[in-house]
């Protein structure tokens, strides 16, 4: 059986608050993005594009307790 789409919505709300939730654990504990945590395609976009500080700002509203040093390694480590 297929899930809703109110289903399936409110696990994608889930998952990324569950993702901003890791991303503030990286940030006080002073570690960097954690590997595998998924960089959605317009940061990457940005990044390839030449536009490291809009890849910055657009991954940090994405996960909102990321640190600027920590989405800065990030978008580095995409160019």
């Amino acid at each position: 059986m297929w899930a809703s789409s109110a289903k399936v919505a409110a696990l994608e709300h889930r998952v990324r608050v569950l993702e901003a939730q890791l991303a503030e654990l990286a940030r006080v504990t002073g570690t960097e993005l954690p590997a595998g945590l998924p960089v959605p395609d317009q940061v990457r976009a940005l990044a390839a594009g030449g536009k490291p500080i809009q890849a910055i700002k657009a991954l940090r509203e994405h996960y909102p307790g990321l640190g600027l040093a920590e989405a800065k390694a990030a978008v580095d480590n995409l160019r």
